[in-house]
């Protein structure tokens, strides 16, 4: 919550409307003729925003951009063109001016669910591209064939993209249909013939068959079956003649074991079964999954134990075929299903080539088609943000934008404006209306990057969205964070490999895109001047009072030849405890400088003064401008009444509400600033000793190193034979390997993450208010958006 008031955040002290210069029209509506031609130029606006950012020099350098609130009056007919130009300008965020609309109540939300179909339909057709065995090269868009996405052709580009997809989309899954069944019935006839050819050889060859009896799974010492050889009476006098029934198919070579137990406990032993497995696997056409069969030949007696293998067989999901006791029709058989397989083969490698060839035309388009489908719904989601005004026949849109940029935002108006409302057609050359309204909304925050900058305002955006124009740690951390980091990395040759690491990845940068802070200006610019007494003033007297004197022991002591001296040289952290301890005792020899122990009762008595200081000063300012301002709101709502007046009438608008977080009342004050108070005079001692964590980890990496180096390759440095080379090829690999895996990647994150620590809560902690929020315009960037 920000207990600060009301800030004024407008950069603009009147409202303005910004119109597109274009001639007047004979059948241009009344109102918005008016309008158009009532409005200052532009250059006066220009001339205000930059007389008024002078006063705040700094804000272009270390804060973030000045943003207007802007009201966009765009008549129906070239609504669509003009949010595809601002999403092309990427510089506009626009606000939702029917929050209490259902989504599916909204104006737009049948071209939505058209957008969504298509969408959908161009997933079904990528996914079908991507699953192909042998890859498919899908074009990049931009070197597609571009889709009309702005002007009079629009609704015929959408219509025959509507189209073109349906008719993809019901032809592949035509023909996928058709492959799968042509799949089940090759895959049906291919078992069918594995199983007459294993039950030919098992019949060709009775006299070996005759002691191949199964042993029990449950028993491995009682065969499968109790009987002997002449139980199934086999005669070879040119046909076979069987006294047991047979049956055979195919079973899932993972089911068999289960089968052949279920089959022996059902039956009680009374069978005999005999399998084989299919060499090759079976591939699922849709899920391009693999399984691999087993043929199976079981022989029972009677027609009743027959049917139990049938039952046991189906639930199993075994696919049986029937197959002929006479060797003669086997054989014909297996010639027939041999020649339907080659015709099937034949039809199966067409059904797929036409249905690669038909992957590979819309491959080439695809993605254009993608990315034409999903501007289109960035389009219509952000037109159902806007309001319709049923009177003026127009929608109205409020956003923000960078001040600077409104010159490029009314050029994009004007470009979209002669591209579906032309003259011609409609008899009217009505442009949009620009209007720039003076509101107390506290604005997002945007700062503008490039590649260098963009990583470090990423680290500091993390820990917070910077405060509307409040100094930008993003800036400063450009500098510090790689010399902290430097500090704990501390290794000139490691470093020189991180080095030629982050060289190769700029060099290679499009390949793999495919695949501190200044608190008195901060204060100064929000108009809060008591936070300087009251807050900046006693904290930087408190933290130098104990540490900025520590910083000057430092030096007098560094300063001071010792050998000379007749002391010993003194312990500061001592000195800096027994301060606390015992006030106004230093023992003479320890003592740096003459009357040190009056300095120090003066600086403990200063420390313990900026206590109550920082706990009482602000509330008691806060509490007297909440009085004043209190006593204002009379005034404020007789203007509200103006301006809804003056609304009605045609009129600019002027936005004053206040912003939601600056309303609070005195009791949130006085707890917020008491657990300041603590977290500030707490966090000095914490905060301070965490920077001792740039001596400890650079301690740690250099002995680190000296340990690595000394326990593998320092020993082998002087090989004496051929054996002390090969130890030391091999101990060179390990020591590089633990060298740039352990030092440089594991010590190099260690230090990213304490230098990012010290960022985050040492510094930003202190001096950082973090209470925006960013940026986010329209974009049909899809990282971005």
């Amino acid at each position: 919550m920000n207990l600060n008031r009301a800030h004024d955040w407008s950069p603009l002290k009147s409202p303005k409307a910004i119109s597109l210069p274009a001639e007047s029209s004979p059948k241009e509506p009344a109102l918005m003729r008016e309008l158009r031609e009532s409005r200052p130029s532009l250059n006066g606006h220009r001339a205000t925003q930059t007389g008024e950012q002078n006063n705040v020099t700094y804000n272009r350098e270390a804060s973030s951009e000045a943003m207007s609130l802007i009201r966009l009056i765009v008549p129906t007919e070239v609504t669509h063109d003009t949010v595809c130009e601002l999403g092309e300008l990427r510089n506009v965020q626009f606000k939702d001016l029917n929050p209490d609309v259902n989504p599916f109540q909204r104006s737009f939300v049948g071209e939505i669910r058209r957008l969504d179909e298509m969408a959908r339909r161009v997933r079904f057709i990528r996914d079908q591209i991507e699953k192909e065995a042998d890859k498919i090269q899908i074009r990049p868009a931009d070197e597609s064939i571009p889709l009309v996405s702005v002007g009079q052709g629009l609704p015929q580009a959408t219509d025959a993209l509507e189209v073109k997809l349906r008719d993809h989309e019901q032809r592949l899954i035509q023909m996928n249909e058709s492959y799968q069944t042509l799949s089940d019935r090759a895959r049906e006839l291919i078992e069918a013939r594995h199983v007459l050819r294993e039950t030919t050889s098992f019949f060709n060859k009775p006299q070996d068959r005759g002691q191949e009896i199964r042993a029990s799974i449950d028993d491995s010492s009682q065969p499968l079956l109790a009987h002997d050889e002449h139980e199934f009476q086999i005669q070879q006098s040119g046909n076979t003649t069987l006294d047991l029934e047979f049956i055979a198919g195919t079973v899932d070579s993972s089911r068999l074991a289960v089968f052949e137990r279920i089959l022996w406990r059902v039956l009680r032993g009374n069978l005999y079964m005999n399998y084989i497995n299919i060499p090759e696997p079976f591939k699922d056409p849709v899920t391009q999954v693999e399984s691999r069969k087993s043929v199976f030949l079981i022989f029972v007696h009677g027609e009743y134990l027959l049917t139990k293998v049938r039952k046991v067989a189906d639930s199993m999901g075994a696919t049986l075929h029937g197959i002929d006791a006479d060797a003669q029709r086997r054989t014909e058989a297996l010639k027939e299903i041999n020649t339907r397989l080659e015709d099937l083969q034949i039809v199966l490698y067409n059904t797929g080539t036409t249905r690669r060839e038909e992957l590979v035309r819309v491959a080439e388009s695809i993605l254009s088609w993608q990315e034409f489908v999903r501007r289109e719904k960035v389009i219509y989601e952000t037109l159902n943000l806007f309001n319709y005004d049923a009177r003026r026949k127009t929608l109205i849109a409020e956003g923000w934008c960078p001040t600077r940029d409104i010159v490029a935002i009314q050029l994009a108006l004007r470009h979209a404006t002669p591209l579906t409302y032309l003259k011609e057609e409609s008899g009217a050359s009505v442009p949009p209306i620009l209007q720039v309204l003076t509101t107390n909304q506290k604005p997002p925050t945007y700062h503008r990057t490039n590649k260098f900058t963009e990583g470090y305002q990423t680290l500091i955006d993390s820990y917070g969205i910077a405060t509307y124009q409040e100094v930008n740690p993003g800036l400063f951390a450009v500098v510090t964070f790689p010399f902290l980091f430097a500090v704990m990395f501390g290794d000139i040759g490691h470093g020189f490999i991180v080095l030629m690491a982050a060289l190769y990845m700029i060099y290679n940068e499009r390949k793999f895109m495919k695949t501190k802070n200044d608190e008195v200006p901060n204060h100064i610019h929000f108009k809060r001047k008591f936070n300087i007494y009251a807050e900046f003033l006693p904290q930087l007297l408190f933290l130098q009072s104990i540490f900025g004197y520590l910083v000057i022991c430092i030096i007098v002591k560094w300063s001071t030849d010792w050998s000379k001296a007749t002391t010993q040289p003194p312990s500061l952290l001592n000195m800096l405890i027994y301060m606390f301890l015992s006030p106004g005792s230093v023992k003479p020899e320890e003592q740096l400088f003459r009357q040190q122990k009056l300095l120090q009762i003066v600086l403990l008595v200063l420390a313990a003064i900026c206590v109550p200081w920082m706990l009482c000063a602000k509330p008691y300012f806060l509490w007297k401008e909440m009085k004043a301002h209190a006593a204002g709101y009379s005034r404020i709502e007789l203007r509200d009444d103006a301006v809804l007046r003056n609304e009605e009438e045609g009129e600019v608008v002027a936005a004053t509400g206040a912003d939601p977080d600056d309303e609070h009342d005195f009791s949130e004050v006085i707890v917020h600033q008491v657990i300041h108070t603590i977290e500030f005079c707490l966090g000095c001692i914490s905060n301070t000793a965490s920077y001792l964590r740039l001596w400890a980890l650079s301690l740690a990496h250099a002995q680190l190193s000296a340990v690595l180096w000394n326990m593998t390759i320092g020993p082998f440095l002087k090989p004496a034979g051929i054996l002390d080379f090969v130890f030391l090829i091999a101990v060179f690999l390990l020591w590089a390997g633990a060298t740039i895996g352990v030092l440089c990647l594991m010590e190099g994150l260690s230090a990213f993450l304490h230098a990012l620590r010290l960022h985050w809560v040492e510094a930003n902690g202190k001096h950082y208010e973090a209470g925006g929020y960013p940026f986010r315009p329209l974009t049909f960037d899809e990282t971005e958006a």
